[in-house]
């Protein structure tokens, strides 16, 4: 019988892991639950990260927004 699902046949016993830009998506989400929606850096940032290699991430707009805020 055919194989459908060839990413299922890795070991049962591994966690699924979070991508490595959902923190990114997460600040893009809190900008459209915020008034006025603070959308367009997120988003490029998070599509920032979406293009980068692995350990190449930009620092989350979250982060970027606190060190501003600080100066």
């Amino acid at each position: 019988m055919p194989e459908f699902n060839k990413h299922s046949t890795g070991s049962s016993d591994s966690q699924a892991q979070p991508h490595r830009c959902n923190a990114h998506l997460e600040d893009v989400l809190e900008g459209l639950s915020t008034w006025p929606m603070d959308v367009s850096k997120p988003f490029g940032i998070f599509w920032q990260c979406i293009k980068s290699q692995p350990g190449q991430e930009p620092l989350r707009y979250s982060q970027q927004k606190q060190q501003q805020q600080q100066q």
